[in-house]
């Protein structure tokens, strides 16, 4: 895919009006700089709309979807983040699928050495037909997560009350 989507456009969501929670636990966003969407961006920009104060988020940019691994458990480690969302894209052929695998073993590998909830957000190129589409995929996948991290940490009922649903992560 070619579109490169950047905050600036015209997909970023307007934030909505809440008030600033200055205190509370940290969160890690970590993207790559290998994806064609700014999935950072919409990260931060989810959990900003939330009312999350921009001292409770840190962020961090890797090449690729394999360095997410070792970024978020740094970011749990060293940033105290109680929890990381890793936002990676993997290309459409058969050894980047096969790469997106070994990262994802990884994060997992990850969530376990140090007993933090890692939410993988990965976005396949191949998911969708056009550009549009994919900003849109990714916007809305990785919204989702985010709102979700937030409910694991914050809110855990919110969780429970859709358990059973049928509803998707993200």
């Amino acid at each position: 895919m070619s579109k490169i989507w950047k905050p600036e456009d015209a997909h970023q969501r307007e934030p909505t009006a809440v008030p600033n929670v200055a205190k509370g636990p940290r969160y890690g966003v970590v993207d790559t700089t290998f994806s064609t969407v700014d999935m950072g961006a919409i990260a931060v920009s989810t959990l900003r709309e939330i009312g999350l104060a921009p001292n409770r988020i840190v962020r961090r940019t890797v090449p690729g979807f394999k360095d997410l691994a070792v970024a978020a458990k740094q970011m749990i480690e060293r940033d105290q983040c109680a929890i990381v969302l890793a936002c990676g894209m993997p290309g459409p052929e058969p050894i980047d699928k096969q790469c997106g695998h070994e990262a994802s073993l990884a994060i997992g590998q990850a969530q376990l050495m140090t007993s933090t909830h890692i939410l993988e957000v990965f976005v396949h190129m191949d998911e969708a037909r056009t550009d549009a589409e994919l900003v849109q995929i990714a916007t809305n996948r990785v919204a989702g997560h985010a709102i979700n991290a937030y409910w694991l940490l914050e809110r855990p009922q919110e969780l429970v009350s859709r358990a059973g649903t049928g509803q998707r992560q993200g």
